[in-house]
């Protein structure tokens, strides 16, 4: 490229830098001016650079360019002369080099000797001195030097979203002026600097969803002006301090998901703005404070997941602003407290449930008493359909309902509660629900998330599904369903998640429309119509299979064990044996019974090796409609499904396990063959030979 002498005029655009293929540039006497831009250290095969005599266009004099530009066959013109002395200049330069600058996403004039004001992310005031540095999400890695402490006017300082490293700097306990330190999402390590509490003016100190470790320092109790303290999601430890009930400003207090352990200070009860606290997950034990009852600004109380003890202080009924109420999970009592439950008309939120001390049945005539609950978590609460069915009518304006792990029974529920038309979330999963599926839930056009595992719901899935346009997540998993997913669900375009496993034949279809709208949702698990399970030892439960050894094995099919194989003309009851054969081996399998049944041999893997209806074969000398199985195998490990020809067909059977021409020993084992147990690694008992 040759412009040479062409009264060219202003900078080099930024852009020349995304000419990737040049080898020779002449851009020499025009009226070129300010400094080279430093995307032209990405043109690697450039060779000769001339840009002497132009009205002041320079080569920046900063290490990482110069190099560069001495790598080239012939570099010319001038540099730019030195920039003055400038301590604020030097530490965002070592900021720039310690987070690998050049690969930000953005760094628009960083390096240059443009006003800082004009360095991507830095605000400076009328002085030119920087007030505030936000670099939130912009790729910066490696650590945080600890000169940032010398930035003396800063108020304001985001280095959130990035991927940065280590401890976090003691010296920036040096910044006197600082009204905002958000750190969040950063991948830091290492202990909070007791130095932080020398930060007076402090305003927001967000810390959350890194990897800190250690106490959170009581000094943290001498930021007076605080608002928002947020170092949750952390791994830290050694309880609460009870220095923070002196943070009279505090409004916000986010502990949650860490290893604090310790109780909950009484002296938090002191804090007059506080509208959030927040100790989900934190491994607390002891009471709660009945000083909490003393928060007069408080809206949300989370205390789930816990260890807490005692009964819950009915003084928490005196905060009239109490919204959210979160206290699952704990082993808490509440008789004292459920009476003056109903008196928390401003509730919208209340979870209570996984405390084994407090029955679902003593909660709900208090709970359906709130006039403007919305959402109720009564999970594991020992609830059964027949204490649910009186207060039903009551939630029917609720917009999330968790019932999940209780003894709920019946075909009923589901359909009732399919008239609820603000539900967003609906979970019931791991109860004893039967039936179908009602179609009457595709009428729940506001769904978000639909739990339905872990219950004995049979039948297909009801095409109405796919008029739930915004719902989010779908649980199946772990029932008696069958045939496939109906073709309806590819409607459901904001779906992240479906789980449809562990069932009696259920499966995704294997057209290429359903799959492509499988592919886009983030987390499925299921089998495609026409394969075997993804693994065969999740598929079947752990109840319904048995080691299997030399000789015979008497067993029962019932409805609590259901065929993975046979899933025509509806649920197929069977049971599951494992063996290994440590060398390549002949044997004979056989399945006898007054039922009529069905024998099928299966790899490790889940896939069908050989299955056999009425001795097909005619090998052994069995009575009419008994199954059988001789076969070559190699050394491995394999299952027997054994089951039955017709649908739902219960009764006794025998199994019988040989090598061909190897007679029993008395005792019913292979002759001559060693047998051991041991468990394989998804917790499953296979007899070894």
């Amino acid at each position: 490229m040759d412009l040479e002498a062409n009264s060219l005029l202003g900078e080099l655009p930024l852009e020349f830098g995304n000419l990737d293929h040049l080898k020779w540039v002449n851009i020499s006497l025009n009226q070129l001016t300010g400094e080279l831009s430093r995307s032209l250290t990405n043109l690697t095969m450039l060779e000769y650079f001339y840009f002497d005599n132009n009205a002041g266009l320079c080569a920046p004099d900063y290490d990482a360019f110069q190099e560069w530009a001495q790598s080239l066959e012939d570099f010319r013109g001038d540099v730019c002369a030195p920039l003055p002395p400038n301590a604020e200049r030097d530490t965002l330069i070592i900021l720039y080099y310690a987070t690998r600058g050049d690969n930000w996403r953005y760094h628009t004039n960083w390096l240059t000797g443009v006003p800082l004001g004009e360095w991507h992310g830095v605000t400076t005031d009328g002085d030119g001195r920087v007030v505030e540095l936000n670099l939130n999400a912009n790729k910066l890695s490696g650590h945080v030097p600890p000169e940032l402490g010398n930035l003396p006017d800063l108020t304001y300082l985001t280095l959130s979203g990035n991927d940065l490293l280590g401890d976090i700097p003691a010296e920036l306990g040096n910044l006197s002026d600082l009204r905002h330190l958000i750190l969040d999402h950063s991948e830091l390590t290492g202990e909070l600097p007791a130095d932080l509490g020398k930060l007076i003016n402090l305003e927001v100190l967000r810390l959350n969803d890194n990897q800190l470790t250690g106490h959170i320092p009581s000094e943290l109790g001498n930021l007076t002006e605080l608002e928002y303290l947020e170092p949750n999601h952390n791994q830290l430890t050694g309880g609460i301090p009870v220095e923070l009930g002196n943070l009279a400003k505090l409004i916000w207090l986010d502990l949650h998901t860490n290893q604090l352990g310790g109780e909950i200070p009484p002296e938090l009860g002191n804090l007059p703005n506080l509208g959030w606290m927040n100790f989900t997950d934190s491994g607390l034990t002891g009471a709660i404070p009945p000083e909490l009852g003393n928060l007069p600004s408080l809206k949300r109380l989370s205390l789930g997941g816990n260890n807490l003890t005692g009964e819950i202080p009915p003084e928490l009924a005196d905060i009239e602003t109490l919204l959210r109420l979160h206290l699952w999970e704990n082993d808490l009592t509440a008789e004292a407290f459920l009476p003056r439950l109903s008196e928390m008309t401003q509730l919208i939120h209340f979870s209570i449930g996984g405390n084994p001390r407090i029955d679902g049945t003593d909660v709900l005539p208090h709970a359906v008493a709130l006039p403007n609950l919305t959402r109720l978590g009564l999970h594991d609460a020992r609830l059964t359909t027949e204490e649910l069915m009186p207060h039903l009518s009551n939630l029917s304006r609720l917009r999330v309902l968790a019932l999940n792990d209780n003894l709920l029974t019946g075909d009923r529920l589901l359909a009732l509660v399919g008239e609820f038309d603000d539900l967003i979330l609906l979970d019931v999963g791991n109860n004893q629900l039967t039936g179908q599926i009602p179609a009457s839930l595709g009428n729940m056009t506001g769904l978000r998330g639909l739990f339905l595992n872990g219950n004995q719901l049979m039948g297909e899935i009801p095409v109405e599904l796919g008029n739930l346009d915004f719902l989010y997540e779908l649980r199946l998993n772990d029932n008696r369903l069958t045939g496939a997913l109906p073709q309806t669900l590819t409607q459901l375009e904001h779906l992240n998640e479906i789980t449809f496993h562990n069932n009696a034949g259920l499966c995704a279809p294997a057209d290429a429309a359903f799959q492509e709208w499988l592919q886009s949702v983030d987390n499925v698990q299921g089998d495609i119509c026409g394969t075997v399970p993804s693994d065969i030892y999740t598929a079947i439960p752990a109840h319904c299979m048995d080691s299997l050894y030399g000789g015979a094995s008497t067993g029962i099919w019932t409805n609590e064990c259901l065929s993975l194989n046979r899933i025509e003309n509806g649920l197929h009851y069977a049971r599951y044996y494992t063996f290994t054969l440590e060398k390549p081996s002949k044997i004979d399998l056989t399945l006898e019974s007054r039922t009529d049944p069905y024998l099928i041999l299966l790899s490790h893997t889940g896939e069908v090796i050989a299955q056999d209806d009425d001795d097909d074969e005619g090998i052994f000398d069995l009575t009419s409609r008994n199954s059988g199985i001789r076969i070559d195998l190699e050394a491995g490990d394999y299952i027997v499904e054994a089951t039955t020809y017709a649908g739902a067909a219960a009764g006794e059977f025998i199994l019988s396990f040989t090598k061909a021409g190897v007679a029993k020993g008395p005792d019913g084992w292979l002759s001559g063959v060693a047998v051991t147990v041991e468990m394989i690694e998804d917790g499953h008992l296979r007899g070894h030979r």
